[in-house]
């Protein structure tokens, strides 16, 4: 049952009436009554009026404890004056005296009981120590008072609750809600406490009213089918469910509550077929959808384009959230549209710029994917976020080395070496990129002191050895050694820039037909392989097989490689070495 719950909701709402109750009407009325007095007094009493407008100019300066010398001055004078009493509880109640401030408030409220604003701060009171009972008569008498005051009604409505007088509770709610309208949060403590006083009908009653009103409200769905849970009649809600479904297909919520009983039941079609209006419904939370989808993920057969619809109406829905945004990316990324995919991530981090763990994911997409110029630009943003974590200079460093500014690189490593501390894998990393930037420097020697600094330290490393063997490559020099390196990479570790590195030394080391194996076998069982078409395309062109160069070369601008000569080697049938920038 949900109705402590709902109960304590209400408790933790701050009543609307209580934080303003000294509003515009209840100043001018007691202004006014102060306008009485003064009129009624003599001015032989004009020592006592100055006094107790002084008493009020302190209060309003905050003076407390000099206003309240003053007021207790005018008591000992007149121990009958209801305005000075009403002051005295203001001080009290502003210093959190709740029991002072309600005995003021009494006092006032005996003195003058057709002030309906010392009722009212006298109920309140009451209310916040938690003395429901004592402040029922006293709400009851200013709904009588005011019976279209809606604060004052729910006030009464909320003691009334507490005071386990459940039949007048649901009254006075339901006089609230005759000039408010329906309040899903009322209307479920109505049906809480119809279940109180054993009117299960009313509750239903109740609950199906709430549904009518509120039919994308994903926690009105939820506690309508809570409530024939608890009876055991999960038949009834799904039903109930399934019917909204029908008039309204494209409610996302309803469908929501649907698919986990899909996915209870097993029920595939019903899941698939629920799960477009889920995704494009903004009621439904992110993390909710995402649980969907990796749901949907597990089921075998899924078609393709199905995700793509999917994953765009995700990023449409929720347009700011990291987690749709980068869904949508890697569905692109998966059919090979990885530069729009490199546009979504990077809208991503734009709109969730704090998130760490989402730079190193758009950052390791740009380098992956050999976007070096966004890389370069991506890094060096991330540092403005992140300025003592040496991985986003690492990115930068290889964003600028590949788009031939490799001094900054040089730079960009210096900088970040001083917050590399003790861990040794940075220390490999950074010793590393040095390597490849002495060696795009033609700086031989000093690119392999480095690369072999860096091995010292991690030994075992796959991306040192594949880097280093493709550094020596491209240099034509000591080919024996970046073969010994690429032999003893695992095979658990052949990826994309392995089956490049080894394909390109094949070649450079006449071997054209083994060359051509290696990059036909990478192509096979990799998901991006646009940079192997690249190359098995100048492998072929070296060969004189112009046609298979221009197939291969097309392959790879279809897969959206980033060498941006590869419309002039198409055109011009002619090796051009890559160039990113």
């Amino acid at each position: 049952m949900q109705k402590a719950f709902y109960i304590l909701i209400l408790l933790s709402v701050s009543l609307s009436g209580f934080s303003q109750r000294k509003d515009k009407n209840m100043e001018e009325s007691l202004q006014q009554e102060g306008m009485d007095d003064i009129e009624a007094l003599s001015s032989k009493d004009f020592p006592y009026i100055e006094r107790f407008h002084q008493a009020v100019r302190e209060k309003m300066a905050g003076n407390l404890e000099e206003s309240k010398k003053l007021y207790k001055v005018c008591l000992e004078e007149n121990p009958n004056d209801d305005a000075v009493y009403f002051g005295l509880g203001e001080i009290a109640r502003d210093q959190k005296m709740k029991t002072e401030a309600l005995q003021y408030f009494q006092k006032a409220a005996k003195i003058d009981p057709g002030n309906i604003f010392y009722t009212q701060e006298v109920a309140y009171i009451q209310y916040e120590k938690a003395d429901f009972e004592d402040a029922v008569p006293n709400f009851k008498k200013l709904t009588e008072h005011e019976p279209r005051n809606i604060d004052w009604l729910y006030g009464y409505g909320q003691v009334l609750v507490y005071s386990k007088n459940y039949e007048e509770a649901i009254a006075t709610f339901n006089k609230l809600q005759d000039q408010v309208g329906i309040i899903p949060e009322i209307m479920i403590m109505k049906a809480d406490l119809y279940q109180e006083i054993s009117q299960d009908d009313k509750a239903e009653e109740t609950l199906l009213q709430l549904k009518k009103e509120f039919p994308q409200n994903i926690e009105v769905l939820k506690t309508v089918i809570g409530f024939y849970e608890e009876r055991g009649n999960q038949e009834k809600a799904i039903q109930l469910i399934k019917e909204l479904v029908e008039n309204e297909p494209e409610n996302g919520v309803a469908q929501f509550i649907l698919a986990q009983e899909y996915i209870r039941n097993e029920n595939r079609e019903g899941f698939l077929n629920a799960l477009p209006s889920i995704i494009a419904s903004p009621d439904i939370q992110v993390p909710e959808k995402m649980q969907l989808l990796k749901h949907m993920y597990s089921l075998p057969n899924i078609d393709q384009s199905f995700v793509m619809e999917l994953s765009k109406s995700l990023a449409e829905t929720h347009k700011n959230s990291a987690e749709s945004l980068t869904f949508r990316a890697e569905v692109l990324s998966q059919t090979g549209q990885t530069k729009e995919a490199l546009r979504f991530y990077r809208e991503a981090i734009k709109n969730n710029s704090s998130e760490f763990r989402l730079w190193t994911s758009v950052l390791g997409f740009e380098s992956a994917h050999k976007d070096y110029q966004a890389l370069y630009e991506d890094a060096q943003d991330a540092m403005s976020y992140f300025p003592t974590l040496p991985f986003v200079y690492y990115a930068a460093a290889e964003g600028a080395l590949f788009i031939d500014k490799p001094d900054e690189a040089l730079e960009f490593l210096a900088a970040g070496e001083l917050y590399i501390l003790d861990d040794d894998t940075q220390k490999a990393r950074f010793a590393m990129r040095k390597g490849q930037i002495y060696f795009y420097q033609n700086k031989i020697k000093e690119g392999m002191e480095k690369f072999n600094k860096a091995l010292e330290i991690e030994p075992d490393a796959h991306v040192i050895k594949i880097n280093y063997a493709l550094s020596l490559t491209n240099a034509g020099k000591n080919l024996e050694k970046a073969k010994t390196l690429l032999s003893s990479v695992e095979s658990k570790d052949h990826g994309a820039n392995f089956y490049y590195a080894l394909g390109l030394l094949q070649w450079k080391m006449d071997d054209s037909e083994k060359a051509i194996s290696t990059l036909e076998n990478g192509i096979s069982s990799l998901d991006y392989k646009a940079e192997l078409y690249d190359l098995l395309g100048d492998v072929y062109i070296s060969i004189e097989k112009p046609n298979e160069a221009t197939k291969a070369w097309e392959k790879a601008l279809e897969l959206e490689s980033r060498n941006t000569l590869l419309n002039k080697k198409i055109k011009e049938q002619t090796f051009y070495a890559p160039q990113y920038y």
